[in-house]
């Protein structure tokens, strides 16, 4: 039977005539410290024993979901001149990437009219005006499956009018500091984390409630979510990149100084790949968030969406396989806008937002089947979602006051089946070769030992720089928003031959950058040549050609073999093959592998 996507639900909500959203039975603020007590239409959450966040990033509910019938959608939008251009079709792979912090978001919302998406740093490149785009059922057919079959909110908004850092915060939890802006440090721009561990110097913008803005680190002592599972025994865990991994930024608790320094860090924050073998062995905690890599997040700069809708459903799949979902609630979500054209005027809730929209899908055997839910909600309602169901204290005015979403589900109805599909084809893969900017006086590495690296200078002598703390060392230069950064590497990761920038100290006390031009993060589709078990090696002939690439596994590698944990022996020769790692463009080789995935 096809499920009716034009089905419409609306709870506790009336639309005026200007459009506008009226509460009608609105949850009551919940003082704060005061314990939730169920009422007769939340009685059924008992059914759910599994909650799991799953956040991607950087799309408005527009870009995704522009067309999709009965939705508030648009398929066409306003520009700054006053003209409607149409959306589309949706951008598989862009760069650079639209500018999307706090105040691209405002300029993009222009005090309600939604007009200013044109004027984002970003937004003209390519012949296209990007944001201004929007993806079709062909084009994402599984996320349009999932909203089908089960509950797509569409009028999910970021709780900040900014981008991913600050949002990731309020999954998370509360934010009193209401961050508004990335922690970064333009003297230095190699990213480590942006948490307790950023590099010296970075700082995060603060917004207080005047509207004037302060900078403050990025390490907080705030109560977070897991504070309160933690003390209530509820089981938890945080999957994320790890540290050596693009998109290790999105891993919150990162900036949470009671998680950070404690040994929750290394027992419930955890690489994304042990969510599989927790899903296998039917382990997984009462409540889980799971973050991608970058490559596997739906990020337009760097990733896919193709690549990252294909990983969501690998880990949708893994769930609905086991029989873990008889009783699990998944809430995809996205973490901000990314830039991308919504029509939907955000309301005005406090100094930081809320932001513009973002689709949410609530995954269930409960969710209503093919339902549309214009619940006006943010990030905060994920929050008191779990606070209903384990009868947590709420903590802060944003969750004590937010949305329920339990209009997202019906614990009387014969629960659904679980919706197993199909990944897509996606490759060849996107060009991987680093952007380096303009000017740069590039340097050759001729020697590496345990304390120093050998350089010759274009246009000078041999010199040696030495290794340790006042040595910063960094995988190729990325784009983002017109603002050159990369990743912080390891030493294991350069090697003789390779082209080097070094950038000596922006000031005293900073260290020297040693960006290696050769070394960037990167997935790669292509054939099996060979598999040596042995000593970890798989030869890859790339889908666009040229010679092999040798991949080189390590301890985190996950490998999936169609949706399941597997060992490089069960990967088969002759087929194609998926692999994301640090890749030497130089070299033809592949180390500190994120992922090999054969479906």
């Amino acid at each position: 039977m096809r499920l009716n996507p034009r089905v419409l639900i609306t709870v506790g909500l009336v639309v005026t005539s200007s459009g506008g959203y009226l509460a009608v039975g609105a949850p009551a603020p919940l003082p704060i410290g005061a314990p939730i007590i169920l009422t007769a239409n939340a009685s059924g959450l008992q059914s759910i024993q599994h909650v799991v966040f799953l956040v991607k990033e950087n799309r408005s509910f527009d870009n995704l979901f522009g067309s999709y019938p009965g939705a508030a959608g648009a398929t066409s939008g306003k520009m700054s001149n006053g003209q409607t251009v149409p959306l589309g079709p949706g951008l598989d792979v862009m760069q650079p990437d639209i500018a999307h912090e706090s105040t691209a978001a405002h300029d993009a919302i222009d005090g309600g009219k939604m007009d200013g998406f044109d004027k984002l740093i970003g937004a003209k490149a390519n012949g296209k005006v990007q944001p201004y785009t929007s993806f079709t059922s062909t084009q994402i057919p599984n996320y349009w499956a999932c909203a089908q079959h089960f509950t797509l909110e569409d009028h999910f908004f970021s709780t900040v009018a900014s981008s991913s850092y600050p949002n990731h915060l309020h999954t998370i939890g509360d934010d009193p500091g209401n961050i508004t802006g990335t922690p970064f440090n333009r003297s230095i721009p190699v990213i480590t984390g942006w948490g307790c561990d950023a590099v010296p110097g970075a700082l995060a913008t603060s917004t207080l409630p005047s509207g004037k803005t302060t900078l403050v680190k990025p390490c907080y002592s705030w109560d977070t979510l897991v504070t309160r599972l933690q003390a209530a025994n509820i089981s938890w865990k945080y999957y994320a990149p790890p540290a050596s991994q693009f998109g290790y930024i999105w891993s919150s608790l990162d900036s949470i100084a009671p998680v950070r320094a404690s040994t929750l860090w290394d027992q419930k924050v955890v690489p994304t790949t042990s969510f599989f073998k927790d899903v296998q062995n039917n382990t997984l905690p009462s409540v889980s968030w799971l973050i991608n890599d970058t490559f596997h997040s739906d990020h337009p700069l760097g990733g896919s969406l193709c690549v990252g809708e294909n990983q969501t459903v690998r880990e949708i799949n893994a769930i609905m396989h086991s029989p873990l979902w008889k009783n699990t609630a998944i809430f995809l979500t996205w973490d901000d806008f990314g830039g991308f054209y919504d029509h939907v005027a955000p309301p005005v809730k406090d100094q930081i937002g809320w932001g513009p929209r973002v689709p949410t899908i609530v995954i269930s055997p409960y969710a209503r089947a093919g339902v549309v839910d214009h619940t006006q909600a943010d990030y905060s309602a994920l929050l008191r979602f779990v606070e209903q169901r384990y009868n947590l204290a709420p903590l802060g005015a944003r969750d004590s006051q937010a949305a329920t979403l339990l209009s997202a589900f019906d614990f009387t109805q014969k629960p659904l089946a679980p919706l197993v599909l199909k990944t897509s084809n996606c490759g060849p893969e996107p060009n991987w070769t680093p952007f380096v900017p303009k000017g740069v006086k590039e340097s050759t590495l001729t020697k590496i030992s345990s304390s120093s690296l050998t350089v010759h200078d274009a246009a000078g002598p041999t010199r040696n720089i030495p290794l340790g703390d006042n040595t910063l060392l960094a995988r190729g230069y990325f784009l983002e928003a017109g603002n050159p950064g990369s990743i912080a590497a390891n030493i294991a990761e350069f090697t003789v031959g390779d082209r080097l920038q070094i950038t000596p100290p922006a000031q005293k006390g900073y260290p020297t950058q040693v960006h290696d031009l050769n070394i960037i993060d990167g997935t790669v589709f292509g054939t099996v040549r060979s598999v040596d078990v042995g000593p970890g090696i798989l030869k890859l002939r790339p889908g666009l050609g040229g010679p092999d690439l040798t991949v080189s596994l390590y301890k985190p590698t996950g490998i999936l073999v169609k949706g399941k944990l597997a060992a490089l022996k069960d990967i088969q020769a002759g087929r194609k093959v998926e692999v994301t790692g640090v890749i030497n463009t130089r070299a033809h080789t592949m180390r500190d592998t994120y992922w090999i995935i054969q479906d």
